[in-house]
């Protein structure tokens, strides 16, 4: 099977439910949307004892504009992966992040609580594997270059139903801060023991 990895895409799998009708943003503002925001970061190796590399490519996040689709207003979003690039659309909905299809991405409502898990949603896709996305700390501290942020942790479980593959239990985890946006990542190659790590160097939020 052909190499690749769970990037952030494999988190912002289609989620088979309807979106609520209003686009007034929520206070928990994790996933900040307006044109020309954008969010820099910088990548790792980590190798299976830990050791981790710099990869010395960048990625970077930008909010290029908005585009009305069926009659609602979403914003464009342009991710650049070295020589690739990608467009994707977003808007918020009560404090759920949904795409153009009106299906959610991510869900921010209950992350006032102090309490551990309260969002979790399991997925399949078309690879054999299966993913299950959690909200496993509600406050947590992230250091990056960027600076220092109290986040809350996605946990995402993928459980393997391919027979080539030896591993049948992963975890990958992401890190949003309020008003900012997503912080940093910790994702799992599938052929490997190895991690990618993305870390935020720099961004532009209004």
């Amino acid at each position: 099977m052909k190499k690749f990895i769970f990037l952030l895409q494999l988190f912002l799998i289609l989620f088979f439910y309807s979106c609520k009708d209003s686009d007034t943003p929520n206070s928990n503002n994790f996933y900040p949307l307006a044109v020309d925001n954008y969010w820099i970061y910088e990548k790792f190796n980590i190798d299976e004892n830990g050791n981790s590399s710099p990869t010395n490519h960048r990625d970077t996040i930008r909010v290029i504009g908005t585009e009305n689709i069926n009659g609602t207003n979403y914003y464009v979003l342009e991710k650049i992966n070295g020589l690739s690039s990608s467009i994707e659309y977003r808007r918020d909905s009560l404090g759920y992040i949904v795409n153009e299809k009106g299906e959610f991405v991510y869900s921010f409502l209950d992350t006032q609580d102090d309490e551990t898990v309260t969002y979790s949603i399991i997925v399949s896709d078309p690879y054999g594997f299966t993913f299950e996305n959690t909200i496993s700390n509600p406050s947590t501290t992230i250091d990056v270059s960027a600076g220092s942020f109290d986040c809350i942790e996605y946990q995402q479980r993928i459980t393997n139903d391919v027979p080539s593959i030896t591993w049948t239990e992963k975890f990958d985890y992401t890190y949003f801060a309020k008003d900012v946006g997503l912080i940093h990542s910790i994702q799992n190659w599938a052929t490997s023991n190895n991690k990618l790590e993305s870390k935020l160097i720099e961004y532009f939020v209004q």
